[in-house]
This record gives C-alpha cells, sequence and structure tokens, in this order.
C-alpha cells in the first residue's frame, strides 16, 4: 500500500481526498506539512497548487518520497532540474497534466492509437476561463498536442494580449507540425464568472473526433417539477492521473507523464512567449527554438 501525502490547498487537495476511496493501492493522508516527510509515514507525496514546486520537490526527493508535481512548472531548465534531482535519489517524478487523462480525451487518442482516426492533421483546442491567464497556462494544451502528434513542433507562433501585472487576457499559438501537421491552441479570460469551458477537436487523415466540458443539463422527473441537473466529468481525470503514478511506483516503471514531457512542453510554452513578443515565428533548431 503506497501512503500518500498532498500538499497544497485548495481545488487539489479537495480532489484528492474525493478520490481516495476509489484509488487502488493506496491510501491518502490529510494534508501534509513537507517537514512531516521527514519520517517514514509517507512513500509519494502529491504537491499541488499553492506551494513552493521546486523547495519541496527537493526536499521530498532527497528523502526517497516519490512526487507527483501539479502544474503550473517553471521554466524548462527547472524542470530538467527537477528530473535530474528525482533520478539521482531513484525515485519517481510525474507531473500533472491532468487534461490526458480526461476520459473523453482518452477515447480520442485511443482512437487515434488504433489507427481509426489516421494520420492527425489539424488540433483545436480551445480553453475559456474567467481567471487571469499565467504565462505557463498554455502549457498543459501544448502537451496535450505534442503527445497526440508524438513530436515536437517545428515551428511556434503565437500572440497575446497582456492584462494586469504578468497576466494576460488573451493567448493564441499556432503550432507547426512535420509532415504539414497543425495545431491551434486559444486561452483565454473573457468568459463570465461561471464554469470554465474545454473543447478538443482533432481531424484526421481518414476520421475526425470531438470532445469538450460542456456542462450539459439533464432533466430529472420524480413526480414534480423536474429538476436541472448538470453532467460532468467529475474528478475522473483526477483519479486516473494519481492512479496512473501509483500504479507506477508499484510497477517501478516511468509514469505515463515523465519529467521530459514536462520540459519539451515548457520549452514549447517558452518559445509561444518569445514569438508573441518579436512578432515571429519560432523556429525549433537542434533542441531550442529561436524566432
Amino acid at each position: 500500500m503506497i501512503r500518500l501525502a498532498v500538499l497544497g490547498n485548495g481545488t487539489e487537495v479537495d480532489e484528492c481526498l474525493a478520490i481516495a476511496p476509489r484509488l487502488r493501492g493506496a491510501s491518502f493522508a490529510v494534508t501534509a506539512d513537507i517537514e512531516e516527510l521527514n519520517n517514514d509515514a509517507f512513500d509519494a507525496v502529491v504537491i499541488g497548487d499553492g506551494v513552493s514546486h521546486e523547495d519541496n520537490c527537493r526536499f521530498a526527493a532527497a528523502r526517497g518520497k516519490h512526487v507527483l508535481l501539479s502544474i503550473p512548472l517553471g521554466t524548462s531548465a527547472e524542470v530538467s532540474a527537477l528530473t535530474q534531482e528525482c533520478e539521482a535519489h531513484d525515485v519517481r517524478f510525474m507531473v500533472g497534466f491532468a487534461s490526458r487523462f480526461l476520459p473523453s480525451v482518452r477515447t480520442i487518442k485511443q482512437s487515434l492509437d488504433s489507427g481509426q482516426l489516421g494520420a492527425p492533421g489539424l488540433l483545436r483546442i480551445h480553453r475559456w476561463q474567467s481567471a487571469a491567464i499565467r504565462a505557463t497556462d498554455a502549457s498543459t494544451d501544448i502537451d496535450l498536442a505534442i503527445w497526440i502528434f508524438q513530436t515536437l513542433p517545428t515551428q511556434v507562433y503565437a500572440v497575446a494580449r497582456r492584462g494586469t501585472d504578468d497576466a494576460f487576457e488573451y493567448i493564441q499559438i499556432h503550432l507547426g507540425f512535420p509532415d504539414g501537421g497543425m495545431g491551434l491552441i486559444d486561452v483565454s479570460n473573457a468568459l463570465p464568472s461561471a464554469n470554465d469551458y474545454f473543447s478538443l477537436s482533432l481531424i484526421g487523415s481518414v476520421g475526425a473526433a470531438y470532445a469538450d466540458d460542456h456542462h450539459n443539463q439533464q432533466l430529472l422527473f420524480r413526480g414534480e417539477s423536474p429538476v436541472a441537473l448538470k453532467t460532468s466529468e467529475g474528478h475522473a481525470a483526477r483519479l486516473a492521473e494519481v492512479q496512473e503514478f501509483v500504479d507506477a511506483i508499484h510497477e517501478q516503471r516511468e509514469p505515463g507523464v515523465t519529467g521530459a514531457d514536462a520540459r519539451a512542453a515548457m520549452t514549447v510554452c517558452e518559445a509561444a512567449r518569445q514569438s508573441s513578443e518579436c512578432g515571429l515565428p519560432a523556429r525549433l533548431t537542434g533542441d531550442r527554438y529561436e524566432c
């Protein structure tokens, strides 16, 4: 039984505690202070938002604890350093790009991998929210694009509208992949205060697929006036993500989302920011992007 500690506040903690009864081969502790990792009460830690990612990751790895690190991440260089730190202490390091684990997205990926859609051609991802956009918020969608095309884009072009401080109101990213593949990602905070919206559409050489998180209303009749119930994927993505982390520890293998995956996403995210500032596409040269 893997004993998991969860560090952070807000959504991550609530979701982790909500999925605890359905998690196989692991148990969650009530939110733990980082100092508690000094003892043998825990085998692994989920580090959420609202706490220092780099310091806590290094602290946990040095004490032999496996690490699941939620986004937002720092720079690609920081991700590389944390990956090396975990490798040096022989612990598993997984990055929480939870969008990969949405049931709807996984269904599309399975259809693609089975050949039903052919080769990926055009990918469109929309993420609309009411909160301000951080520079790294697009990284989760960039990760999806790299995961679907199974390679880095050779060209990255982005436009962005800045808001207050270091936040953005809108980011649009064009990704040019080898063999003519294309990804288009847009992130906007123009949505009124309500449920956020995410959609993904993929056109392949022989088929197409679409997924979104529309909170559809279902009418429930119980002999009185009907009640409108919202449907969603709930905590399914978080459960699948943490379960993959636990299984990787049990099976002594690399998890489904590695430090290398995170570094790739952050490298492209940095290229997008560079492009938005210089007004030109950033082109892949060796292992880096240049405008």
